[in-house]
């Protein structure tokens, strides 16, 4: 192998269009003037790294084509074929392209050339150079595969890559337009949200934390005389709403006004003996009339940022008057009132009709 020989013309059959998932059909012959052995052995170790790539396969009439590639004219004076011969062979065996490959040994050594020709056109759709030793079984075939691999396979994988990353760029661009689309779905649902939550808060209503809902203002309670001559209470609580404790009552005094507050159902005890402005005052059991107590009432005052207990304050003081049992002295008393955040439901319900436009 040590003068310049013409090697490998590989021809490379891509399926058409209408059978665009069938295998790509390549059929390979070896030239030159090295002995038959060594261009069989060429010609097998090609078809052979080829046929392995998935989508290939050997084309079924090699050897026709060989025959008359060896037939041709120009090929017997000088051991080649032009690219128009090429293209007319080309397209009488169905193939769509013919990769040609020279290969030269130079300084020991084995330098190789080759083009990809699309049948078509006569356009060298890709070239690829391999140089390498090729003085025996192992080096002939990696030189062999080295061709294969550049000539052929590299094109697809950039095909693929670009490919790949075409899809990757319209991915992203339609993942762009989704989460552009979500975003603006988000914001148009958190306006209609913020719309419901402010369409269901009542007039006095403060979210807190959206945890709860307080009232911002104190309920007066109305002190009356029962049947039996009991001094009681009473209030009217609107539905979902419940009476604030201390712990309420003092983490959230800045929102409340001044005054006595209950933090329970508490109703008025008498007192045996209270000492009201600066006299002693006895209870007399059997009229009930005298000085009644609301123990645990707790005070706010305006200057204060925290509510005090006072036990003895909120005095109520009964007399009987005309036969008939008379608060004349009382306290005024409140409650502070509060509910939870609006359920999902609710707020949801609200969404629902505002979006209906009722």
């Amino acid at each position: 192998m040590n003068k310049i020989i013409r090697i490998f013309l590989v021809i490379l059959m891509l399926s058409g269009a209408a059978f665009a998932n069938a295998q790509k059909q390549v059929a390979v012959y070896v030239t030159g003037d090295q002995d038959d052995a060594v261009k069989k052995v060429l010609g097998s170790k090609m078809v052979s790294f080829i046929t392995k790539a998935e989508g290939f396969k050997a084309v079924e009439r090699t050897a026709d084509f060989l025959a008359e590639i060896q037939s041709e004219h120009d090929y017997q004076l000088s051991g080649e074929v032009s690219n128009e011969q090429i293209k007319r062979l080309g397209n009488k065996y169905g193939a769509q392209y013919v990769a040609v490959i020279d290969a030269a040994e130079l300084f020991g050594e084995f330098f190789v050339s080759s083009r990809l020709i699309d049948v078509q056109t006569g356009a060298i759709e890709s070239s690829y150079e391999a140089s390498g030793e090729a003085n025996n079984m192992q080096a002939l075939s990696k030189l062999a595969s080295d061709v294969a691999d550049g000539l052929i396979l590299e094109p697809q994988r950039k095909i693929a890559e670009k490919e790949r990353a075409e899809r990757q760029r319209k991915e992203a661009e339609e993942q762009e337009r989704i989460n552009r689309i979500r975003a603006e779905e988000n914001n148009r649902r958190a306006q209609l949200r913020n719309q419901a939550i402010n369409n269901l808060m009542p007039a006095e209503g403060i979210n807190i934390n959206n945890q709860f809902i307080l009232i911002n203002r104190a309920i007066p309670l109305r002190c009356y005389i029962n049947s039996e001559n009991e001094v009681k209470f009473d209030y009217n609580i609107p539905q979902g709403y419940k009476i604030a404790d201390f712990n309420f009552l003092d983490r959230w005094c800045r929102y409340f006004p001044e005054g006595f507050y209950l933090s329970s159902n508490m109703q008025p005890t008498p007192v045996k003996e209270a000492h009201v402005e600066g006299k002693w005052i006895s209870f007399k059991y059997k009229t009930n009339e005298g000085c009644w107590h609301v123990w645990g009432c707790y005070a706010h005052y305006s200057n204060h940022s925290s509510f005090d207990t006072f036990r003895y304050e909120g005095n109520i003081i009964t007399k009987k008057e005309k036969g008939q049992l008379t608060i004349i002295k009382q306290r005024d008393f409140y409650i502070a009132i509060y509910r939870d955040f609006f359920s999902e439901s609710e707020i949801q319900a609200e969404m629902n009709r505002i979006s209906k436009g009722y």
